[in-house]
């Protein structure tokens, strides 16, 4: 009947970033390979080499004892009557594009993966860098031939996927809620936090 604290979950990723924790966490002032802060996790890190079966699920603070644990232990106390309570709440600082994502919905994800959850997610900005930009969505309707001609050309223009997709600049404070596979939403004018 408390709230709960995690520790520190920095998290090994293929692309650099980190820089911006320093004006958060007062991590140091610079990039690396874990530009991500897992601060509250059920989802574990796929990454090869895996560095840890665990990484990625938040621990609890002053213990080891994992936030999945925690709540098979505590379930009724913690979830009520809900089975499972699949989470994954981050800060991501990347110093390069990311790639293109697609996010599944919840009968995709049963048909493909043979996995009860779709994707849905939510990006808060909290800081940016200099042009910094997100890309969502298609501009315009895109067949699935000229999907596969702007991934084949990527090997050769950087540039070929991104002129398929939607671009707008990250201001501190936009909210895009991005459930699957709906339209994406964007709010822009909050207030700076």
């Amino acid at each position: 009947m408390e709230p709960v604290f995690f520790k520190r979950n920095r998290v090994g990723r293929i692309y650099q970033g980190g820089r911006l924790f320093h004006g958060f966490f007062g991590d140091p002032l610079k990039d690396g390979l874990e530009p991500e802060e897992w601060i509250a996790s059920t989802v574990r890190a796929l990454n090869q080499p895996q560095r840890d079966p665990h990484e990625g699920i938040s621990i609890l603070e002053g213990s080891d004892v994992l936030f999945t644990d925690f709540l098979a232990a505590h379930a009724t106390e913690a979830l009520g009557d809900r089975h499972e309570f699949g989470v994954l709440i981050k800060v991501l600082d990347s110093s390069i594009r990311l790639p293109v994502q697609a996010h599944p919905d919840k009968a995709f994800a049963k048909r493909h993966f043979g996995s009860e959850h779709g994707k849905t997610e939510m990006w808060i900005v909290l800081a940016t860098r200099d042009d910094a930009h997100i890309h969502f969505g298609f501009r315009e309707r895109v067949t699935q031939g000229q999907f596969m001609e702007a991934i084949d050309a990527s090997e050769r223009d950087t540039e070929a996927m991104s002129r398929l997709l939607n671009e707008v600049p990250a201001r501190v404070g936009d909210v895009y809620l991005i459930p699957a596979p709906h339209r994406a939403r964007h709010w822009s004018g909050l207030p700076d936090p």
